[in-house]
């Protein structure tokens, strides 16, 4: 008999966009889990559909890459791999029905035999039975450096990524799902740490997943989440910013924010860059790109809002969070940058934060394209509609949590904004800043 699953923690979910393109990973929705140290992993995940197909890429920050060079389905997860999961029928209770599905992907150097190091499976309401449903997985590698890395040889590597395109025709639909489906949704990431040893380390989202029991995933949102505003006049606006009218923001970049950027020691960066504090810097950085060999230079932005200064008992008809751009990556290659705003459950320190204790994203509920500038450097005001993720906290009595990440691709997608702390001369003018727009009920 298996074990009852935990309580879960708070719904996860990820508004998956519809994209006409099966390659456009840059402007997916963006989650991710995990650790980084030089025995753990951290992932991120993209996530988009189009007509035909559902695409998700896994991303894995892996010091070392063990693969079995003569794969079998039922050991594929014995080794660095990866399983996705689906459940069609969004059942919030009971075990694995046929609307089940799990696509297991093992990291491999073989290109012309990738169909090897990857198994389908379909619930049978207990247990997961092998299925021949088509589905690709496309793996691939990066070393620490050009000399250095490899698979199977205990050499350090950056990590390595999973590439799926899942059909809706291999699960018995004619296209893709209308838009508002919504279906479960879960990640495993295997971590094999020595050629000799079968031990395994396992990451997932969320985290307290059974694979077995479909209401303890996740939530695939097909389409991206809009505020319904209540409809009713705007009677007021309140404008928090840290430093007006007794504001207190917090906030604190993590990972290779602007005092951290693309450091490249290999005992840094696996043993301390995922602990590191950057609460009190005057500037940020968000950054991300599809190539893992520079994983180093990777950058969320976490911000708090108090909301106390909004009048009670009033309602959220529009609410506008505000970052000033002063620079970015080499001006002469950066391209432009979808940044995505999530909703965050837990608060936190913005003296102790960082990489691997900072909380997970409930949900992606915004999104701006965010463009190169400079120099010179002017700061320029670039807006997400959070009003989702403010009428909630306001609602509940509470702060609003926020997260800034991004799905970048290209090289040089780093851009710069001005932190709460900033000091310059009218600087508080240009903190982070949240408009809330109210009305009667």
């Amino acid at each position: 008999v298996r074990p009852a699953p935990p309580p879960p923690p708070p719904a996860r979910q990820v508004n998956a966009p519809l994209l006409s393109s099966n390659t456009q990973f840059s402007q997916a929705a963006i989650f991710w889990f995990g650790r980084v140290t030089a025995s753990e992993n951290y992932a991120d995940v993209r996530v988009f559909y189009t007509s035909q197909s559902l695409r998700v890429r896994v991303s894995v920050f892996d010091r070392l890459l063990y693969s079995d060079n003569t794969p079998a389905p039922a050991d594929l997860t014995a080794w660095d791999a990866v399983s996705l999961l689906i459940d069609m029928s969004a059942g919030m209770a009971g075990g694995l029905t046929s609307q089940a599905y799990r696509f297991d992907a093992q990291v491999n150097n073989s290109p012309t035999n990738m169909a090897a190091y990857q198994a389908g499976y379909r619930g049978t309401g207990s247990d997961w039975a092998l299925a021949s449903n088509p589905f690709t997985a496309v793996s691939g590698y990066r070393w620490e450096s050009d000399t250095v890395g490899g698979i199977n040889d205990g050499d350090n590597n950056r990590g390595w990524s999973v590439t799926y395109e899942i059909p809706f025709s291999s699960l018995g639909l004619s296209g893709a799902p209308a838009s508002g489906a919504s279906w479960n949704l879960g990640v495993v990431v295997y971590d094999r740490e020595s050629l000799g040893s079968g031990t395994v380390d396992l990451k997932t989202w969320p985290e307290n997943l059974n694979l077995y029991q479909p209401v303890t995933w996740g939530r695939l949102h097909f389409g991206l989440r809009n505020y319904v505003s209540p409809g009713r006049p705007v009677t007021g606006s309140t404008i928090i910013r840290d430093g007006l009218n007794g504001a207190r923001v917090l906030d604190a970049a993590v990972g290779g924010t602007t005092g951290n950027l693309c450091p490249g020691d290999p005992n840094y960066i696996w043993n301390q860059w995922g602990n590191d504090n950057f609460g009190d810097s005057p500037t940020f950085n968000i950054q991300n790109q599809s190539d893992l060999a520079d994983w180093p230079c990777f950058a969320k932005y976490y911000v708090s809002f108090p909301l106390s200064q909004i009048p009670p008992g009033k309602v959220i008809v529009k609410a506008e969070l505000t970052l000033y751009l002063f620079g970015n990556s080499d001006p002469a290659q950066a391209e432009d940058s979808l940044i995505q705003v999530s909703r965050v459950a837990e608060s936190w320190n913005e003296l102790a934060l960082t990489w691997n204790n900072a909380p997970l994203a409930i949900e992606n509920i915004a999104q701006t394209v965010v463009s190169p500038s400079g120099p010179p450097w002017p700061r320029i005001p670039y807006r997400w509609d959070v009003s989702l993720a403010v009428a909630e906290a306001y609602s509940a009595g509470e702060w609003v949590h926020l997260v800034l990440y991004s799905p970048d691709g290209p090289y040089h997608s780093g851009k710069y904004f001005v932190a709460s702390e900033d000091e310059y001369v009218n600087g508080e003018y240009f903190r982070p800043t949240l408009v809330v727009d109210w009305g009667n009920p």
